[in-house]
């Protein structure tokens, strides 16, 4: 196994979208099995994703992580990461708050994760095989690429996006 692969968390409907973009733009996405619906792994299956034992496989193959969960289990699912022992890009695509991001990269302090914030909005892209099909590459998040960080003097965490440098 290569350091080369991404992994996605949780790849229910939104984020088996997002994973088959990835697929069809060329790249080899893993994922967890353990625990989820008969739906969720023929999805997955359908897709072309790999499966992984367990989050410590995972986490030690992917150079990228991607989370693509509820909101309310962003800051779980972003600890279970840091406690597999993970060290590479995470990008949480949750719909969470800047308050909630401070918690997600403050789970990273002290290791050697970059923590992005790229939240998505909206509604999945369409399938790079069915009716609507787009081309990868050409479906974007609205809110991508943010990177977060706790400044040494600021008292709370910056989260800036790409548009006009605003915290989210």
């Amino acid at each position: 196994m290569g350091r080369r692969d991404v992994g996605i968390l949780h790849p229910g409907s939104m984020g088996a979208q997002v994973a088959a973009q990835a697929v069809a733009a060329g790249a080899t996405l893993r994922w967890l099995p353990q625990g989820r619906s008969a739906a969720t792994r023929e999805r997955a299956g359908d897709i072309g994703l790999r499966p992984a034992a367990d989050l410590r496989e995972l986490a030690g193959a992917c150079e990228i992580l991607l989370s693509v969960c509820p909101p309310a289990a962003a800051l779980d699912v972003a600890a279970q990461v840091a406690d597999a022992g993970f060290r590479g890009v995470y990008v949480d695509a949750d719909a969470v708050g800047p308050e909630r991001m401070a918690e997600i990269t403050d789970v990273f302090e002290g290791g050697a994760v970059t923590v992005v914030d790229g939240g998505i909005a909206g509604p999945p892209p369409a399938s790079p095989r069915g009716p609507g099909a787009t081309s990868p590459g050409t479906t974007r998040p609205w809110r991508a690429s943010a990177t977060c960080s706790r400044a040494p003097l600021a008292p709370r965490s910056s989260c800036r996006g790409p548009s006009h440098g605003r915290p989210r």
